[in-house]
C-alpha cells in the first residue's frame, strides 16, 4: 500500500498572499531566481519544455480584487444604496476599504514555535489564500518521528516515497479547481494559480521538481441578512457557517477535550475530498501503468508528516517541531534581514547615482557658464576697446571743430578791428584835407595798411582743413599813428 501526504487547504497565514508570486512572468522569475540564489535557498522556478505538468497554469483570474467585488457584490451594493440617504450611499471601494478595517469580532488566535499567541483583531482580509496539493517530495519518518534518510536513483535524484506521479496530482488538483465553486457556494475565486515549475537542489547538486501545488485565492460571500444590511457581505466566518462549518470538540486519545474550529473544518473536509479524487486517479493510474501498480501497489494510505501539537497523534516529536519551527523562523528573519539590507543598498546606491549625475550635470552647466564669461569678456573688450576709439576719433574731430571756430571768429575780429582802423585813418585825413592840412594828409594815408586788409580772412574750404594756417600770435602789425 503507497503512502501519501495531501495537504486539503492550509491557510497562508505566514504573510500576506504575493500577487506577483502567484501570477508568473519573466521578470519576476528571474528577480525571484536572483533573489533565492543570494541568500543561498537552493530553490528556483523554471518551466520544463518537455513536461507539460511541470510548469505555471492560471486556471482563473480577474484582473483586479475591484472588479472581483464588484462581481461578487455589486448588485447587493446597488440594492443597498438604493435605501440609504445620498450621504450613506457607497461605492465598492469604500465598501473595501470598511471591510478591510473592521476590526470586529473576537481576538485571533494561531500558533508560533509550538505556543498559541492571540492578538487583537486589525482588520479583516480581503481574500483568503489556501494552499492545496497531493503527494510531497520530503521524506517518510519512522516511528519515532525521525526523518529516514533520503535514497537516490541512478540518476541521482532523490526516491520520494510519499509522492504522486504527476498525471495524477495534476489531475486532482484540476478537478477541484473545477468543482469548488459549485462544492462551496459561499466562496468565490479571485484567483487560482496552478505552480508545477519549482525546483530545487538535493544534496548530490542536481535540481529536480518539487511538490506541484495550487495556490486558491477565495473570496467568503456570506448571503441572509435581515434588516437594513447587504445581503451578500464578506465575511468568513459567517460563510463558513453556512457551508456547515461550525467548529466542534473532540476528545483526543488521552481523555482530553480539543476544539476543532471552522478553518480546521473546512480543510478537512478539503483533504477528505482530494483523498477521493486521489484514490480514483490512482486507479485509473495503474491500470494504465501496471509497472508502477506492480511496484507501489494501487491502494494508497494517507498519513500526516505533521499533526496538531496537542495531538498525541503527531508523529514528530514536540521538541523536534518546535525547533523545526524555529529554524524555520530564523531563517524567515535572515532572509527577511537580507532583504532589508539589499533594499537599503539599493537606496543608497540609486542616491548616490542620482547624485553623480547631479554633479555631472552641474559641471556641465558651470562649464557652459565659464565658457559665456569668457566669451562676454572678449565682446566687452572689443567693444570698449571700438568704442574707446571711436570716441578718441570724434572727440578729436570735435577739438578741430572748436578750434577752427574760434579761429574763424577770432579772424572775424581781426577783420572788423582792421576795418575799423582803416575807416578811422581815412576820416581822419579828410578832415585834415577839409582843415586845409593837405601835407599831414597825405603823411597819415602814406602809412600802412594803406588798403583795406584781407590777409587773415579765412575761407569756407580753410575752416574745414585740419592743417589750415594759424593765426599770428599778436597784431603789432598793425601800428597807427592818430
Amino acid at each position: 500500500m503507497k503512502q501519501i501526504t495531501i495537504n486539503g487547504g492550509r491557510w497562508n497565514t505566514d504573510s500576506k498572499p504575493s500577487i506577483p508570486h502567484l501570477g508568473r512572468n519573466k521578470e519576476l522569475i528571474q528577480n525571484e531566481n536572483a533573489k533565492r540564489q543570494r541568500i543561498g535557498d537552493n530553490r528556483r522556478i523554471i518551466d520544463s519544455p518537455d513536461n507539460p505538468y511541470h510548469t505555471y497554469q492560471c486556471w482563473q483570474a480577474y484582473d483586479n480584487l475591484e472588479d472581483a467585488y464588484t462581481d461578487i457584490f455589486g448588485v447587493a451594493l446597488t440594492e443597498w444604496n438604493e435605501h440609504q440617504r445620498k450621504s450613506r450611499r457607497k461605492t465598492m471601494q469604500e465598501y473595501m476599504q470598511k471591510t478591510a478595517s473592521d476590526k470586529s469580532g473576537k481576538p485571533q488566535t494561531h500558533y508560533e514555535h509550538g505556543h498559541k499567541v492571540t492578538e487583537e483583531r486589525t482588520g479583516k482580509e480581503l481574500f483568503k489564500e489556501l494552499i492545496f496539493s497531493v503527494g510531497t517530495t520530503e521524506q517518510p519518518q519512522d516511528d519515532s518521528g525521525r526523518t529516514l534518510p533520503v535514497r537516490y536513483d541512478k540518476h541521482h535524484k532523490e526516491i520520494h516515497p510519499l509522492a504522486v506521479p504527476d498525471e495524477v496530482a495534476y489531475a486532482v488538483l484540476k478537478q477541484q479547481y473545477e468543482t469548488f465553486e459549485e462544492r462551496h457556494p459561499h466562496f468565490r475565486i479571485y484567483r487560482w494559480d496552478f505552480h508545477g515549475d519549482e525546483q530545487f537542489k538535493n544534496k548530490k547538486g542536481v535540481w529536480e521538481y518539487g511538490t506541484m501545488h495550487a495556490h486558491a485565492c477565495i473570496i467568503p460571500a456570506a448571503t441572509g441578512y435581515k434588516g437594513n444590511q447587504m445581503q451578500v457581505q464578506s465575511a468568513i466566518g459567517r460563510a463558513l457557517s453556512q457551508e456547515g462549518f461550525k467548529g466542534h470538540y473532540e476528545e483526543t486519545q488521552d481523555g482530553k477535550r480539543k476544539y476543532v474550529n471552522p478553518y480546521r473544518e473546512f480543510a478537512d473536509n478539503e483533504e477528505q475530498y482530494l483523498f477521493e479524487l486521489t484514490t480514483e486517479e490512482m486507479k485509473k493510474y495503474c491500470a494504465e501503468h501496471p509497472e508502477y501498480a506492480a511496484e507501489h501497489g494501487s491502494d494508497i494510505e494517507l498519513i500526516h508528516l505533521y499533526k496538531d501539537r496537542d495531538s498525541n497523534e503527531m508523529q514528530l516529536p514536540a521538541r523536534l517541531y518546535g525547533a523545526l519551527q524555529d529554524t524555520k523562523k530564523d531563517q524567515q528573519q535572515q532572509a527577511q534581514q537580507l532583504d532589508e539590507r539589499e533594499l537599503r543598498l539599493n537606496a543608497k546606491e540609486q542616491n548616490l547615482a542620482e547624485q553623480e549625475q547631479e554633479l555631472i550635470k552641474r559641471k556641465k552647466h558651470l562649464k557652459k557658464k565659464e565658457k559665456a564669461a569668457e566669451d562676454a569678456k572678449d565682446l566687452y573688450e572689443q567693444e570698449f576697446n571700438k568704442t574707446r576709439a571711436d570716441n578718441q576719433k570724434e572727440a578729436e574731430q570735435y577739438r578741430r571743430q572748436i578750434e577752427r571756430q574760434v579761429w574763424a571768429a577770432a579772424e572775424e575780429r581781426i577783420q572788423a578791428y582792421a576795418e575799423d582802423c582803416y575807416n578811422f585813418k581815412t576820416s581822419i585825413v579828410q578832415q585834415l584835407s577839409r582843415l586845409g592840412l593837405t601835407a599831414a594828409a597825405n603823411q597819415i594815408d602814406a602809412q600802412q595798411p594803406s588798403a583795406k586788409p584781407d590777409m587773415y580772412a579765412a575761407t569756407a574750404a580753410d575752416l574745414q582743413q585740419p592743417d589750415a594756417p594759424q593765426p599770428p600770435d599778436n597784431t603789432n602789425d598793425y601800428n597807427y599813428t592818430a
